[in-house]
C-alpha cells in the first residue's frame, strides 16, 4: 500500500511541480495564543501561538496590542492571553475543548 501511495504521490508532484514542504506550528501549552507583554523583559511584546489562526486575527490582536503599548484603552481586551497565565496556573480552555482558541 506504502509504495501505490509513494508511486501516486510522485505522479502527482511530477504534473503540478510541487515539491515538499514543512511547516512548524506554533502552539502553547494550553493551545491558546500568548498576547501581551513579557514578564522579566519590558518593553517586550509578543502575538504568538496562534497554530495558523493568526492571520485571521491579525487586525483584531494587532490593534488591541498597539493599544496596549501605547498605553491606551483597549477595545478587545487581551489580558486572558497574558504569558503570566501559565505561571499564575490560569491555563485557558476553550468551550470545545483542547485546540480550540478560547
Amino acid at each position: 500500500m506504502n509504495e501505490a501511495l509513494n508511486d501516486r504521490q510522485r505522479w502527482f508532484l511530477a504534473r503540478v511541480g510541487a515539491g515538499h514542504f514543512c511547516r512548524a506550528d506554533d502552539i502553547s501549552a494550553d493551545w491558546n495564543p500568548v498576547v501581551g507583554s513579557v514578564p522579566g523583559h519590558e518593553g517586550l511584546y509578543v502575538a504568538v501561538g496562534f497554530s495558523g489562526h493568526g492571520f485571521k486575527l491579525a487586525p483584531t490582536i494587532g490593534e488591541a496590542l498597539a493599544q496596549t503599548v501605547l498605553g491606551l484603552d483597549v477595545r478587545v481586551p487581551i489580558d486572558d492571553y497574558s504569558l503570566a497565565r501559565f505561571a499564575a496556573g490560569h491555563a485557558l480552555h476553550g468551550a470545545y475543548g483542547i485546540g480550540s482558541i478560547s
